[in-house]
């Protein structure tokens, strides 16, 4: 900051001595243990190597203006370009098609997941670099052969790829007339996601910064060793949009969930060892680590339901599959519903309802939620409370009673049918926590 102008400031030696002291000592008392903040499991909206759209609804059959739709950007904000490979995943966490984005330096691309999956749109690569980006072949971790295969994308995607796509994110199965397939022993299409009926499409949506174009997907062994890329460089946000819910329709948006790579830098395959206990990819088991900062698994969310204003909430839940490279279209059936530890609902006076392993055994019930990425309201999917109280929290322990598994919660806010907001719940911890036990003294994750 430059001021207008100097104001002389005079201080008496023995003042000065007394605060220099002060200064020093005080100093290296809380000195940090790190001087490399970016080696962290603490998930934020900064800059990163993988975006996760942790939940998409789209509907296919409505006219475009009565349509929900989720659309969502990439934002490279670095002068260099950039790769984004974008998978589309079932909620059963079954890897169904992906595509590439070229970005110039600067760039940003939003994708309507509607028009890619009702007229099968794919966006066009951005040729033209803009005045302040570096040229489109400056990345010196770009494959030599980028230049070739990442010439301007299709406007369009195979039909009857789209066609299966749609199948298995609307009733769950392939129709069986492209690469995505899986008979049973009947010849009958296994089960690849869940069953929303014919005209709604549901899923999640991974991006991550590459080194060219290809066709390869996270399940492939050989895309940690020749395509995948470590620097955190992209940004996003997604918005839901549904002109017709509720009563007059309504719209929200959240940021993308940023997950940074750890440490960051370094072309395909590179070796590089990372501090970090668990990642996002790992139970793809990479030959070389993905670098990928994990997720947590335990949550706060606020909740408000009834009351004069008819406020309600609705919670999108994005959790890990148990799924690797080569499983078998049966494994994939086989996580339609995922084990958590523990679910505890609380008012306003603090009177807590709890959904967790004791309940479960008493009932003979399982301890599962399904699928792996929904959203749904609060009052439909966890125990009701008999508080006649209006709102409250939840408390969300996710993971399985094995491991940490990684999660995202998000919560949405209507009230009077129209207005809406859409925010992350509060993690208490991150991806390097330990989860606690059920009935474990509820708080920060240290």
């Amino acid at each position: 900051m430059r001021w207008a102008h100097k104001v002389p400031f005079v201080m008496r030696p023995g003042l000065l001595a007394i605060l220099l002291a002060l200064t020093t000592t005080s100093a290296f008392a809380q000195a940090p243990s790190t001087t490399n903040n970016d080696d962290s499991c603490d998930i934020g909206i900064t800059p990163a190597a993988t975006l996760l759209v942790p939940y998409f609804e789209v509907d296919l059959k409505a006219k475009p203006s009565e349509a929900r739709t989720t659309v969502f950007s990439i934002i490279n904000v670095t002068n260099l370009p950039q790769i984004a490979r974008v998978t589309i995943w079932s909620d059963y966490a079954y890897p169904l098609f992906g595509f590439n984005v070229f970005l110039t330096g600067y760039d940003v691309q939003a994708i309507d997941l509607r028009d890619l999956l009702v007229r099968g749109v794919v966006p066009i690569n951005t040729e033209q670099p803009g005045p302040l980006s570096r040229p489109n072949f400056s990345n010196p971790n770009h494959r030599p052969t980028m230049a070739t295969e990442c010439r301007a994308g299709k406007a369009s995607a195979a039909p009857a790829l789209i066609d299966d796509v749609r199948s298995v994110l609307t009733i769950g199965r392939s129709l069986g007339g492209s690469r995505i397939t899986c008979p049973g022993p009947d010849g009958t299409q296994l089960q690849l996601g869940a069953n929303h009926g014919p005209t709604t499409a549901i899923g999640y949506v991974t991006v991550d910064v590459v080194a060219t174009c290809s066709a390869k997907l996270p399940s492939d062994a050989s895309y940690y060793t020749s395509d995948l890329l470590y620097d955190n460089v992209l940004i996003g946000d997604y918005t839901f949009i549904d002109p017709k819910g509720d009563k007059n329709g309504y719209a929200t948006a959240s940021p993308v969930v940023h997950i940074r790579a750890v440490p960051e830098g370094g072309g395909a395959g590179s070796d590089v060892p990372t501090r970090l206990p668990q990642t996002f990819y790992g139970r793809f088991k990479p030959s070389v680590s993905d670098r990928r900062q994990p997720l947590p698994s335990v949550f706060a969310a606020r909740f408000i339901e009834g009351g004069p204003t008819l406020f309600q909430t609705k919670i999108t839940i994005w959790r890990e599959a148990a799924t690797s490279v080569g499983a078998s279209c049966s494994q994939y059936s086989s996580t339609a519903e995922a084990p958590f530890v523990e679910i505890a609902r609380f008012d306003e006076r603090e009177n807590a309802t709890i959904y967790g392993r004791q309940r479960a055994a008493a009932s003979g019930a399982g301890m599962t939620l399904p699928p792996l990425a929904r959203m749904t309201s609060t009052s439909i999917l966890f125990p009701a409370s008999s508080s006649t109280d209006v709102g409250g929290w939840l408390y969300l322990n996710l993971a399985d009673g094995n491991r940490s598994r990684q999660s995202w919660v998000e919560v949405t806010l209507f009230a009077e049918g129209r207005y809406g907001v859409q925010l992350p719940a509060a993690a208490l911890g991150n991806g390097c926590s330990q989860a606690p036990e059920a009935g474990a003294k509820i708080g920060p994750i240290k």
